[in-house]
């Protein structure tokens, strides 16, 4: 296997390097063929031109494969959820985690026409059209500070946090 595998881990005499290499400009250039198709596929499905789409949600891996496949799609750029300054790339929870930051956000309301696209390991693709539902998303946000004296705290609107330590918030469902 390119890249060592454990063979060559445990034996330095061996003759290829032992560390994994990727070849980017290849990846990329497959990732925004494959997502850009897929996309097109998925639009078709739905009986949706470019234009009508509201917003791509794409797997947060790289902002030059989600612009790039905006430009292959002809999608203006403003259409694109990116999160991925904040969260980074989050592997198979990027879209779901995308989505919720547009929801949140209040970017993405009910009714909005998404195309949801991703390009994953083993050179797997994707890509999904759907409306977004009119639901409520309340979803708490955790976000771990720390406080002057060293305490881990948590921001979380049901939380109750009490002499540095966070006491779990009730499990009382809400009515829907």
């Amino acid at each position: 296997m390119p890249g060592g595998g454990a063979y060559e881990a445990t034996h330095p005499s061996a003759d290829r390097n032992p560390f994994f290499t990727m070849q980017g400009r290849e990846v990329f250039r497959s990732a925004v063929g494959h997502m850009a198709e897929s996309s097109r596929a998925a639009l078709a499905r739905a009986g949706w031109s470019a234009d009508q789409i509201d917003w791509i949600v794409g797997h947060q891996a790289n902002e030059r494969i989600l612009h790039a496949v905006g430009d292959q799609l002809d999608v203006d750029r403003t259409k694109l959820v990116i999160n991925l300054h904040e969260v980074g790339n989050t592997s198979a929870a990027s879209i779901p985690l995308a989505l919720i930051h547009g929801a949140t956000t209040g970017a993405i309301t009910a009714g909005d026409r998404l195309l949801l696209t991703a390009f994953g390991g083993g050179t797997t693709w994707g890509s999904a059209a759907l409306s977004w539902p009119a639901i409520d998303v309340d979803v708490p946000v955790l976000v771990p500070s720390l406080s002057t004296t060293g305490e881990a705290h948590v921001s979380r609107e049901d939380s109750r946090v009490s002499e540095g330590r966070h006491r779990e918030p009730s499990r009382e469902r809400r009515p829907a």
